[in-house]
């Protein structure tokens, strides 16, 4: 058994354009066994709260390491920037956003977020302690999602409509390696290249790679959750050419081979996997259980 719980919701509805879901880790963690997990390319933005113990992020470039901020903004990211160490009292809530969801709630370039991390405050101001606050005076994981769900509500009027570019990647969220690019574009009515600046502002990459994640983020979700697919079904499944092509993207996103960051994988959200087995929830990468943060 996993010596912590891992746990996801959805947000109320109203702000299922601008929020993904929401998740939740809880347990206690020996020091001589810590918890291991690589921080992978991922197709979101996550802000997440540290009420435990602060988890030790190694960072691939540079041998650099330092202790996890008490809030910290995980901008998208594009290949594998760190891995996390944690032990001791686990406690976290973290809110996983649609992929132009934070642009359309601050305003600000996402661009200038992918591959970062950033201290919460600095990057959100003031109105985040207010929100770190509520979720520390929380008992339980329902409380902190409807603490949350309140918080984003009374913000969402100041955010800004969704477009036609947040409606593109979210068409391409849903259809893991089916959405054609071009396709896409020409639906936005706007130019491939006009498409493509607008994207990587307020989504923070330029939607060929974004897309190749997603592919990625999907191939990884169905082959932890055990599925009983092959590797190769899974690479028909989700478009690539063949086998190797798919090896590649996964070698290129997280620095493994599929086999090594699978069982790597497996290990880590163990409990949740025998939750979802035992609850029948559908193999779905877009569903409130989610596997891969």
């Amino acid at each position: 058994m996993n010596p912590h719980s891992i746990l996801y919701a959805r947000p109320a509805p109203g702000l299922e354009a601008f929020i993904r879901c929401y998740g939740e880790r809880r347990g206690h963690v020996p020091a001589a066994w810590p918890v291991v997990q690589p921080v992978h390319a991922r197709a979101a933005c996550i802000l997440e709260f540290n009420m435990g113990d602060r988890s030790r992020v190694c960072y691939s470039r540079g041998g650099l390491e330092k202790i996890a901020p008490r809030t910290v903004l995980i901008g998208m990211q594009t290949f594998r920037r760190a891995t996390l160490h944690m032990s001791g009292t686990v406690d976290s809530f973290g809110i996983l956003f649609q992929p132009a969801g934070l642009s359309r709630l601050c305003g600000v370039p996402m661009s200038e977020v992918t591959d970062c991390d950033y201290e919460g405050e600095a990057f959100l101001g003031r109105g985040i302690v207010e929100l770190e606050m509520r979720l520390e005076e929380c008992q339980t994981f329902a409380q902190r999602v409807a603490a949350a769900d309140r918080f984003l509500m009374d913000r969402i009027a100041a955010g800004r409509k969704r477009d036609e570019v947040a409606a593109a990647a979210d068409l391409i969220l849903r259809n893991p390696g089916a959405a054609s690019i071009s396709d896409v574009a020409s639906m936005t009515g706007l130019s491939l290249r006009q498409f493509e600046r607008r994207f990587a502002s307020q989504v923070g990459m330029r939607p060929k790679l974004f897309a190749r994640i997603v592919r990625f983020e999907a191939v990884m979700d169905r082959m932890t959750r055990g599925s009983g697919a092959s590797w190769t079904d899974t690479a028909h499944r989700y478009g690539y050419h063949d086998q190797m092509h798919m090896v590649h993207d996964i070698q290129r996103f997280t620095g493994e081979t599929p086999t090594r960051i699978l069982h790597v994988f497996q290990h880590v959200f163990r409990e949740a996997i025998d939750g979802l087995r035992s609850s029948g929830d559908p193999t779905h990468i877009l569903s409130d259980s989610r596997l891969i943060l």
